[in-house]
């Protein structure tokens, strides 16, 4: 039975797999990710991760194998779905900042150094020396590195779980949880945070794994060479890092106060505590001569974070919060209650059902003794916690992402949720209801997750698709515009663009979005406006229900192509870029 059901998922994996690459997704731009794969793609991948579900839970009992062959069934079309912009042949993916990160890459390329305004070089040394090895275009690496990132931080994150000698059910559910992609869009990114997040695993796993057997230089070598890496990877990396082994170093100083006894088959998270405060101090130090390069941004942080306490008030810097920004919209489009349901769920479903069982557990954990692994990790979710709540109602957070925050807490949720499953186990909670718990909380994670991995209309979003005709199209752009006038443009990014294609040493790069309606309250002086696809189908693609507060309707777009004073300088199909005079007060739009 068990061997049939296996042989079911991978004939299923195999069949999804030709079935993406039977696509043609050449011809053009598609706003719309998740349909473009079909709903028997998607019928068919949850039906694997519930087939694995199943595996595990009926039939291990009798038959020995179905661990490994459920987990390789969920890992395979993990596999497949994180490395769908690969296999649809994309021509790159990251419609913003990748297409920058292409550009140092190239810079790398061209020069043979790291330019003064690289950040984060570790990312793009690693880009570069794939391209130079494999011979494989710079773009490439925004289709498959991304899921590979994820894909080695599930394999850390397990192989962290496995140090603990706890219930064989609990590690490999948990395991299988952890193969769920449930970082959003983020993850599918080819950006320096998701790098330096993903190698979070990776350090607890070095922290775990070299407890009680490696000597202490060594460990103490390997520690430090990991903090650098991650920094250098990106910076918050490095904080979130120092934040999980103070949380967890400190809480473990309780542990030891109470006298509680560890044990090697239950590791804590740290060990001697005086290497720990070495280790942070060390990494600390590289991160503030790294980015001291660039304290601008630290500079902001900490201008900002004396605003919130009342220190200093009107400096200059623009200033609002996440829950600001929400209910602002909220306030001026009045939506229905259905629709902000729906909204919370495809926006932030899977974290919003995780962060709620991660904390009833952190209740159950806070005073359980027996299990000093998972206890360690008690501190470090309640100061995630807290930032996530101060990260909402805070302002200026949303210059960094606020969506960075819910990563971490992401991580050490499922850690604190191993802990809830072992304590529910241990505790004989009847077979049944505890299958089926189990069964419920993975297929919500699951549904929500995966139509949340890639922006699309059906989360509020835009499929991350580049096309060769676009990068074409700002190809031509920039040998042929005049470098003074200003860009404004619905649907592109032009200057990441730009980046992508000839590098980021490059010149001013005036852009903006265009008045509403394409109607200017003033005279604007004469610029060039870029259209795609993306541009044109957002609106009606995403609010179509609330089409009274669009910022451009269709009327708009076939109103700027009949008017006779409109030029349209260039048209591949796919964008339009035109050479327009001024927008006019009286709310015409003359175009030259």
């Amino acid at each position: 039975m068990g061997k049939a059901v296996s042989s079911i998922l991978f004939i299923t994996v195999t069949a999804c797999t030709l079935h993406v690459m039977s696509l043609d997704t050449t011809s053009g731009y598609s706003i719309h990710f998740y349909a473009t794969l079909g709903k028997l793609f998607w019928v068919a991948v949850i039906g694997v991760y519930l087939g694995s579900v199943t595996i595990i839970l009926t039939i291990s009992n009798k038959w020995r194998g179905s661990y490994s062959f459920g987990l390789l069934a969920a890992g395979m079309v993990t596999a497949l779905i994180t490395l769908l912009p690969l296999i649809l042949d994309y021509f790159a993916f990251g419609r913003a900042d990748a297409m920058t990160h292409v550009g140092l890459i190239r810079d790398i390329l061209k020069t043979g150094e790291i330019s003064a305004s690289n950040k984060y070089p570790s990312m793009h040394l690693l880009g570069t020396i794939l391209v130079s090895i494999f011979n494989i275009r710079i773009y490439t690496l925004t289709l498959f590195i991304p899921g590979l990132v994820f894909l080695y931080y599930t394999f850390s994150m397990i192989t962290l779980l496995n140090l603990h000698h706890g219930p064989t059910p609990a590690r490999i559910f948990v395991g299988l949880l952890l193969l769920v992609p449930m970082f959003r869009n983020q993850q599918m990114l080819f950006s320096p945070w998701s790098f330096g997040f993903m190698l979070i695993g990776f350090q607890l796993l070095v922290f775990s794994v070299t407890d009680g057997f490696v000597r202490k230089g060594g460990r103490w070598m390997a520690l430090s060479m990991g903090a650098m890496f991650t920094g250098f990877f990106h910076p918050l990396g490095y904080i979130v890092m120092l934040l999980i082994f103070a949380a967890a170093t400190f809480d473990q100083k309780i542990i030891r106060n109470r006298g509680i006894e560890r044990t090697l088959s239950s590791r804590p998270i740290t060990n001697n505590i005086n290497y720990h405060y070495i280790i942070l101090l060390v990494g600390f130090i590289l991160y503030l001569l790294w980015y001291s390069n660039y304290g601008q941004a630290i500079v902001d942080a900490g201008l900002w974070a004396l605003v919130e306490v009342g220190v200093l008030s009107n400096i200059g810097l623009e200033s609002s919060s996440t829950l600001n920004d929400y209910t602002s919209v909220l306030s001026r489009t009045t939506p229905s209650i259905i629709d902000i349901i729906q909204t919370l769920i495809t926006r932030y479903g899977q974290y919003l059902f995780l962060f709620t069982i991660a904390g009833v557990g952190w209740l159950l954990l806070l005073f359980q003794r027996r299990d000093k692994a998972v206890r360690s990790y008690v501190g470090v979710f309640l100061v995630f916690t807290v930032l996530a709540i101060l990260g909402l109602v805070a302002s200026g957070v949303t210059a960094y992402g606020y969506s960075r925050i819910l990563l971490p807490l992401s991580t050490v949720s499922v850690i604190i949720i191993y802990g809830v499953i072992r304590y529910s186990n241990n505790n004989s909670l009847p077979a049944h209801l505890y299958r089926i718990a189990l069964v419920t909380f993975i297929v919500i994670i699951l549904l929500t997750s995966t139509f949340n991995l890639y922006k699309s209309p059906i989360n509020d979003g835009s499929n991350q698709q580049v096309t060769q005709s676009e990068l074409g199209s700002i190809e031509w752009f920039v040998n042929h515009r005049v470098p003074q006038q200003d860009i404004y443009q619905l649907g592109i990014w032009s200057k990441h663009y730009a980046h992508a294609i000839q590098g980021t040493q490059q010149t001013v790069w005036p852009e903006g979005l265009p008045p509403p309606h394409f109607n200017a309250t003033e005279d604007r002086p004469k610029s060039y406006l870029l259209i795609t696809e993306e541009g044109r189908e957002t609106y009606p693609s995403i609010y179509p229900k609330y089409r009274q507060y669009w910022r451009y309707t269709p009327e708009d777009f076939k109103r700027l192509n009949v008017t006779p004073t409109t030029k349209r300088i260039y048209d591949n199909g796919n964008v339009r870029i035109y050479d327009r005079e001024s927008f006019n007060v009286n709310g015409s739009v003359v175009f030259k």
